[in-house]
């Protein structure tokens, strides 16, 4: 049948098809992009918990090589200033684990030390999973962190007693003074010890998190790119179908019209 057979109102109906099946190749192909998009975001998630994690190890190493160093300084403005940058990290860390229980967004500052810039700063949001209700690393390292305030805070008062004893070098309190300290940072190895294990486990968790969906988002995006395979090739073949039965259709109305008028002709002949 030829173009000029078609009606107006069948050219319209094939126009409406083909107009429905675009509209519709593109919602399917927004829609998977969306899914794809929304993987995207939760890996950025994950890889924000692990950077997160990273800091936190980073903190709690600089946490313990300022509370070694306390004690070396026999100036009260010196260990006052490392008593306060101990306290300040602490602080850090603990917001950290807020983050990765509860969700936020984070700013980590790296001093750069050039001439245009003095620090960068690197803000992270992170979105914990609902279904992780507690996380055993954090509820143990806690108290450890209230546990290195409070040991900073001593370790501060017997640096500062040893000091007014230093012009008596040798004397009693002078010599008790150091055992004590030493005494002292012996005992709070262990914590530190314990405190990095939460760390480490802490961040080894995270990449063991980051691992498993990492293969589940491979699965996933494979099996979105079958879906939209197969969803373009079924939407084709039905706006073809569609558009096939209208044709059908108008052809037969085309061919039923000529009939008519052909009847018509002969009666007239006849008449």
């Amino acid at each position: 049948m030829s173009a000029s057979s078609l009606s107006g109102k069948g050219l319209y109906a094939l126009l409406a098809i083909f107009l429905a099946g675009f509209s519709l190749l593109l919602l399917q192909h927004s829609l998977f992009i969306n899914l794809k998009a929304k993987l995207e975001t939760q890996a950025e998630n994950e890889h924000n918990r692990i950077a997160i994690g990273e800091m936190i190890i980073s903190d709690l190493r600089q946490v313990e090589a300022l509370f070694y160093r306390l004690p070396t300084s026999t100036d009260p403005g010196t260990q006052q200033l490392l008593r306060d940058e101990i306290l300040a990290l602490l602080a850090q860390v603990n917001h950290s684990l807020h983050i990765i229980e509860k969700g936020g967004t984070i700013d980590f500052h790296m001093p750069l030390n050039l001439p245009e810039r003095d620090e960068m700063v690197t803000t992270l949001h992170y979105q914990p999973n609902r279904k992780e209700t507690y996380i055993l690393e954090i509820i143990d390292l806690r108290p450890k962190l209230a546990d290195i305030a409070e040991k900073t805070a001593i370790l501060l008062e017997l640096s500062k007693t040893r000091d007014k004893h230093q012009e008596k070098a040798y004397d009693a309190v002078w010599t008790g003074s150091i055992k004590a300290i030493k005494g002292f940072l012996k005992n709070a190895s262990p914590s530190f010890v314990r405190m990095h294990e939460n760390a480490n486990q802490l961040f080894f968790n995270s990449r063991q998190r980051l691992s498993s969906f990492e293969n589940l988002a491979d699965a996933k995006q494979r099996q979105y790119q079958q879906m939209e395979t197969f969803l373009i090739i079924g939407t084709i073949m039905a706006v073809l179908l569609f558009a096939a039965a209208v044709y059908r259709k108008q052809e037969a109305m085309a061919e039923l019209q000529r009939s008519k008028e052909s009847l018509t002709n002969a009666y007239r002949r006849f008449a």
